[in-house]
């Protein structure tokens, strides 16, 4: 079985998220903040400003663009909690998690992290370990999806419940697809939430 393309799939939920937004009438200035999805995926705001303008990026072997996140992270922890190099080093070998030299090589990105070295760094930064390794498109749809999620219109059955619908018939015999209850969801979307429709 063919396995979808990362950038099909980031564009396929960015397709979602402005049919979300104009249902609104918001845009995604409105919405997206580059600098916090910059932040959580471990991209540059250059990289996430192109993913979302459809672009693909250059491709990059994870042995390359794994230290530069340990980097990046780090660097946004000395701002944001005042820690140098030295100190998380020391926190980092606490315990014989990690040692001192592979502590000091992987925070200025001079090595590539193991499995086991990414497990102890997500652990201390507060990250799942996909933050070092999603490829671009991959991390920045990770982040996307809750927010597109959020935006779009209730579920089926929330909207059944809200409308007080009891009873949805399909012409054909068995229970309804989860493409028709998307499809059905959107049309008692927008006729029961016009004029006479619309309850408090």
């Amino acid at each position: 079985m063919a396995r979808t393309d990362p950038y099909d799939r980031l564009r396929a939920l960015l397709e979602r998220l402005d049919g979300a937004l104009e249902s609104r009438g918001e845009t995604r200035e409105d919405v997206l903040d580059i600098e916090r999805l910059s932040a959580a995926t471990g991209l540059t705001k250059r990289n996430v400003g192109s993913l979302l303008r459809g672009r693909r990026l250059r491709p990059r072997d994870p042995e390359e663009y794994v230290p530069q996140r340990v980097v990046r992270l780090r660097e946004r922890h000395e701002a944001a909690c005042g820690k140098t190099l030295a100190r998380m080093v020391d926190d980092l070998t606490a315990g014989g998690r990690m040692k001192e030299a592979w502590a000091r090589l992987l925070l200025q990105g001079q090595r590539v992290p193991s499995v086991p070295h990414l497990t102890v760094l997500a652990d201390y930064f507060g990250v799942e370990v996909v933050y070092f390794t999603d490829p671009g498109p991959v991390a920045l749809a990770r982040e996307l999806r809750p927010i597109v999620e959020g935006l779009e219109p209730d579920t089926f059955e929330e909207l059944m419940r809200r409308f007080e619908i009891r009873e949805v018939h399909a012409r054909a015999d068995g229970p309804l697809t989860e493409q028709q209850k998307r499809t059905i969801a959107g049309l008692i979307e927008v006729v029961l939430s016009q004029g006479k429709g619309t309850r408090p």
